[in-house]
């Protein structure tokens, strides 16, 4: 396994003026670069680390980072940089580094390794850690925050998420001194409220936490970079074509790199984006039996005003035995082919059950081609 206090000692063999540029890269002295290539009980910032890793050894990083991690002594103060970096990224040695650092001498990273343990094993239920069994460090009462916030998320209580959403992102800019697990934890933070800041038609904020996610893509797993390319993508829908359908393509292009993950509705996402730019669609999916892909292909019937083909697929999906979700879109068409203003305020209604104010537009915006008051339409989207 290539080892980069190897690489960078060969390196600088080769051209010692790479000293200077490696402490530009890093932040690291001369002289601690000069330990640590030299002395293999020394080690360095992780997260610094990483820079030099990405500068002169991309094509060898997995292996250099998984070397200096299995190597890295379990008390030193970057193995909780570590451990937040092994799990966030589900790396397979996450949990033998976790139990490793259960083992630390110092008190502060065995707290550490506690907590994310507790949580970690026990990820499917909500998170109540009691504190008073370990000392718990600002950094821990920032991590504790965010699980909390997971909790809520995991129980479906998305009003009381929000509240504690701006609280939450103090937390952890204020309580989070490392500015390497700092970032992590804002993208623990965001991966989640990105999400609902859009079902919230917070385009703006969500389209922050989105971009924030996509400053740390070379740090995560593609996973992250897809669902924030996915949510970018989304949020142009009823606003510009052209940067919708560039986010959108990103992230089917990066489902396509990733086939051991299932590619979400990113193709509805794109047909539905396309359609409604009178674009032909162009991830149809004819032959598919999920609800989503039927409803694709109504769509595609009323965008080419072929409604008798769209009615004999639409009315022949047994409304008993849809999701809310698919049924909020299903009487948006419904509302469309009978040219009936019920249907499409029962799809308003069934948005609103589910609290997505985004897509609750193409009711409301159909309503409004009807001419229906606008100012009394705008209104369903208040709480």
């Amino acid at each position: 396994m290539s080892n980069i206090r190897s690489l960078l000692s060969q390196e600088l063999q080769t051209d010692p003026s790479l000293l200077l540029k490696i402490s530009e890269i890093s932040g690291f002295k001369e002289e601690e670069i000069n330990s640590f290539l030299t002395n293999e009980t020394v080690f360095l910032d992780f997260g610094k680390l990483l820079d030099v890793i990405d500068s002169f050894f991309p094509e060898q990083a997995n292996d250099l980072i998984e070397h200096y991690i299995k190597s890295l002594n379990i008390n030193h103060p970057t193995a909780q940089q570590v451990l937040e970096y092994v799990f966030i990224n589900r790396l397979d040695y996450s949990f033998p580094f976790l139990y490793r650092m259960m083992g630390a001498s110092n008190e502060e990273n065995q707290n550490f390794a506690s907590i994310y343990k507790f949580h970690y094993e026990n990820y499917a239920k909500p998170f109540k850690y009691d504190f008073r069994e370990t000392k718990s460090s600002p950094t821990l009462h920032a991590f504790k925050t965010i699980m909390e916030a997971y909790t809520l998320y995991k129980q479906v209580d998305v009003p009381t998420l929000i509240r504690k959403k701006e609280y939450v992102e103090y937390t952890i800019n204020n309580f989070v001194k490392d500015e390497f697990i700092r970032n992590y934890y804002l993208l623990h933070h965001y991966r989640v409220l990105m999400g609902i800041m859009l079902d919230q038609n917070e385009i703006e904020e969500c389209r922050r936490m989105a971009n924030e996610i996509l400053q740390l893509r070379k740090r995560v797993s593609l996973n992250f970079a897809n669902n924030a390319y996915h949510c970018l993508g989304i949020s142009y829908l009823f606003e510009d074509y052209d940067k919708g359908i560039y986010y959108l393509k990103k992230t089917r292009d990066l489902y396509r790199k990733m086939p051991q993950f299932p590619d979400s509705d990113i193709h509805s996402s794109i047909n539905l984006h396309q359609m409604l730019w009178n674009r032909e669609p162009e991830e149809l999916r004819p032959n598919s039996n999920v609800i989503g892909d039927k409803h694709d292909i109504v769509f595609y019937f009323v965008h080419k005003h072929d409604f008798e083909s769209a009615k004999e697929i639409l009315f022949n999906i047994d409304e008993s035995k849809i999701s809310q979700r698919d049924s909020a879109f299903h009487f948006y068409l419904k509302g469309i082919l009978e040219d009936d203003s019920d249907h499409l305020y029962k799809s308003i209604m069934l948005f609103k059950q589910i609290g997505n104010k985004f897509y609750i537009q193409l009711p409301i915006n159909e309503l409004k081609k009807k001419g229906m008051n606008p100012i009394l339409l705008d209104t369903l989207l208040i709480n």
